[in-house]
């Protein structure tokens, strides 16, 4: 076993998918206390030249990459197979997915494959002395546990997007070795399962939740349609990204979870984060804590959320939603 610390790349275009460089820097930090090791992005696909470009930044110390006509699909089932393979191969000591959609399919049944402990939906990680600590919300974000894999490797780790911090520009690094992982594997793997189709989300003028600067969040203190218009009037206003929680998702003006703030939705550290009657929960903090600068508004003033706050007002959520609204639109 090697002390390389592994960075799964997923496509995203001919990109990785963001959260790729934010492990990349956190690699990095781990790295310091890891004499010997070296980072290195894993790329996973079929005509993987631009891939492996892109992955080849200021940071990365190698890319392994696996090519084969099998690999061109989202199926995390066929991707499993070609990157457990991988590890086998060179054995690396740590391995860090992103926990998107497709990550937090992928992590876990690679693990599987390998016998080795996974911790998922990491929100820090830690390197010391004795051992590899993973960081893992529990309890709904009451207490952050910390998981450690004792015995096997590698230790396997899915990251929460968000969490940590990236390169504002991804710059191209041309030192960084390439290794053409042998894919022979693949000539005879098998799916149980069977792409129909893949459709791509509408394209929206909402700026991502991820890039925003500033976000406006919505919890059930604006749980009516008329608040919650005013809400994305203002967010329009802002240029910010419009959040909400989950006792807001649960009210149905949402079709969805997609733009959910919190353990179980996505997690954000804009410069600005403005809350409209958010209770407080841990589950939705866990997922903001890493914000700049926090301004609450809620009626009750014992809320939890005024705690995590910089700046509170005590008041009618949707009646100072109006109130901004007039003020930035004169």
């Amino acid at each position: 076993m090697n002390r390389d610390i592994w960075v799964f790349a997923e496509k995203l275009g001919n990109s990785p998918a963001p959260v790729y460089y934010e492990l990349v820097c956190k690699a990095n930090e781990m790295k310091q206390k890891m004499p010997g090791s070296k980072v290195c992005g894993v790329v996973i696909g079929k005509d993987t030249d631009d891939m492996v470009r892109a992955a080849s930044i200021r940071g990365v110390d190698a890319i392994y990459a696996m090519d084969h006509d099998r690999l061109d699909t989202l199926d995390a089932c066929m991707l499993k197979i070609a990157f457990a393979d991988m590890v086998r191969q060179y054995d690396p000591e740590v391995v860090l997915v992103g926990a998107t959609a497709l990550g937090s399919e992928l992590a876990p049944a690679t693990a599987g494959k390998l016998k080795t402990g996974l911790a998922a939906h990491c929100v820090d990680i830690e390197v010391t002395e004795e051992r590899i600590n993973c960081m893992v919300p529990a309890f709904g974000g009451r207490v952050i546990s910390e998981i450690y894999v004792p015995n096997t490797r590698p230790v396997m780790a899915s990251v929460r997007p968000g969490i940590f911090d990236a390169p504002a520009e991804h710059e191209a690094d041309s030192a960084a070795e390439v290794i053409c992982v042998d894919n022979s594997i693949m000539n005879d793997a098998v799916s149980p399962v069977a792409m129909v189709s893949f459709v791509e989300d509408a394209p929206t003028n909402d700026i991502k939740l991820e890039d925003a600067e500033i976000v406006v969040c919505a919890g059930r203190g604006v749980s009516t349609q008329e608040a919650f218009d005013k809400l994305r009037a203002l967010a329009d206003k802002l240029d910010a990204g419009i959040g909400y929680t989950r006792s807001f998702a649960d009210t149905g003006l949402v079709p969805d979870e997609s733009n959910m703030i919190g353990t179980s939705g996505k997690s954000v550290k804009p410069k600005v984060f403005l809350g409209f009657g958010i209770s407080g929960a841990a589950h939705h903090v866990c997922g903001m804590n890493k914000s700049d600068l926090v301004i609450t508004v809620n009626k009750d003033p014992k809320a939890k959320m005024f705690q995590f706050s910089d700046y509170g007002i005590v008041g009618d959520a949707a009646k100072m939603v109006c109130a901004l609204l007039e003020k930035v639109e004169k």
